[in-house]
């Protein structure tokens, strides 16, 4: 037990220690306006930094952003807005200069070559003969849902294996902001609600109750706990809301109101984007555009205190520069900035002690691994070696826990079996 809590307490400072400022990743040093630069599309995909550039366009960094090439990518021409890894391939969302229209390839050998994959899109609302533009994508299961550059009819669900385009009518005339995936299961909202699907966004449940007056712009789920950000209308500071019972009950978090600046529109500052981890959140707000660094929020309390986490990060001139997207990987927090550069900053590690074995296959797994001596109804949770955890919930019937979701790594998979915890190490390769 000595050894345990000593092991906690290291743990402990390794957490504190690592809870220090932003490192740049400098991406932009190379060009003489850096603020200018822009950014976009920045994924990690097996082992290696993948990030978008106007200027300089597609690079690489195979040391977690030490170093950055670049990429001399053979059959994508066009400008790259978005990436996503997924399933051990890697997926690029491109827009066409000078017209409303977009491009998506996908690429099997790590971005040297890419494939067109555009057969059966719907067909772009403004430029004719040319597919729409992607305005939100994420994937689930074996779909990728997809909310387009056509007005009247934009969300869109296809199997990642065919050609076919379904469109998703629930949304048409309410509007749904973004595409938020966690453990199988793919969420949305609006201004009245939040829905979710469980079978990769053919049918959609509403959450209990509606959301209060409020224009979310991003979302975060964590257990039964649903975070939601966004703007308090005009005059309004932004808002965090919080529900602990899955959208039953909603409660503002009303200190974060009270600390964001005022914007460089000389209003209050709206909340932009938010990352969430157990309880520790990170939010970024609107500059002010007075030569200040970005607005970075930090709360290790879910949300009840704040406090700005602005070391290392630069000073934008503009005002219009603001963390764009967050991510995980290999033990860092990565917040990717529309402009001027890529941060990175370690994440708090975990301990863990297992009381028993448990068998398990396959191993390495690929979309599933079975635990047969496992009771149904196990409570499971699935962390990194970095102590985050990326997926949890209960046996089922069919004993198979998915692993479609998870990047390719080394995991611990945790069942909490009456008052003990038993840990399995699996490794994910897809």
């Amino acid at each position: 037990m000595k050894k345990r809590y000593a092991l906690l307490f290291i743990a402990s400072l390794i957490a504190s220690a690592l809870t220090a400022q932003w490192t740049p990743l400098g991406i932009t040093d190379s060009i003489q306006n850096q603020s200018i630069e822009s950014i976009e599309g920045v994924v990690y995909h097996n082992g290696k930094l993948y990030a978008n550039t106007f200027l300089n366009g597609m690079m690489v960094s195979n040391d977690l952003g030490d170093s950055w090439d670049s990429l001399q990518a053979v059959g994508i021409n066009h400008y790259v807005v978005e990436m996503k890894s997924y399933r051990g391939r890697l997926h690029a969302f491109c827009h066409i200069n000078g017209l409303v229209a977009g491009m998506y390839y996908h690429s099997d050998d790590d971005g040297l070559t890419w494939t067109l994959d555009t057969a059966g899109m719907p067909e772009s609302a403004i430029t004719a003969g040319y597919p729409a533009n992607f305005i939100n994508v994420e994937f689930v299961g074996d779909y990728m849902l997809a909310q387009m550059g056509t007005p009247l009819q934009p969300y869109y669900r296809k199997h990642i294996d065919s050609t076919t385009w379904h469109r998703i009518p629930l949304f048409d005339n309410q509007g749904a902001t973004t595409w938020y995936v966690k453990n199988d299961t793919v969420w949305t909202y609006n201004i009245f609600n939040v829905w979710y699907s469980v079978d990769d966004g053919k049918t959609w449940t509403q959450t209990p109750h509606n959301i209060p007056s409020f224009a979310p712009r991003a979302m975060a789920k964590e257990g039964s706990t649903i975070y939601l950000i966004g703007g308090g209308g005009w005059g309004n500071p932004g808002k965090l809301m919080k529900s602990t019972d899955n959208g039953a009950t909603w409660n503002q978090m009303t200190q974060i109101s009270t600390l964001i600046d005022t914007s460089w529109l000389n209003q209050p500052a709206d909340i932009l984007t938010m990352h969430v981890s157990g309880d520790e959140i990170y939010l970024c707000s609107t500059n002010d555009a007075t030569n200040s660094v970005f607005n970075v929020w930090y709360s290790n309390d879910g949300g009840n205190t704040f406090a700005p986490d602005t070391a290392g990060l630069h000073v934008d001139p503009h005002g219009t520069a603001a963390i764009e997207n967050w991510f995980e990987a290999e033990g860092y927090l990565f917040a990717v900035a529309n402009f001027k550069d890529v941060y990175r900053k370690g994440v708090s590690i975990g301990i863990f002690e297992n009381q028993q074995t448990v068998h398990a296959y396959p191993n390495p797994a690929n979309e599933w691994i079975e635990t047969p001596e496992m009771e149904v109804g196990t409570p499971y949770v699935i962390v990194g070696l970095n102590g985050r955890v990326h997926q949890e919930g209960k046996l089922q019937e069919s004993h198979r826990i998915s692993t479609s979701e998870l990047q390719d790594g080394i995991y611990v998979i945790s069942f909490q079996t009456g008052t003990s915890v038993t840990s399995l190490k699996v490794v994910v390769s897809h």
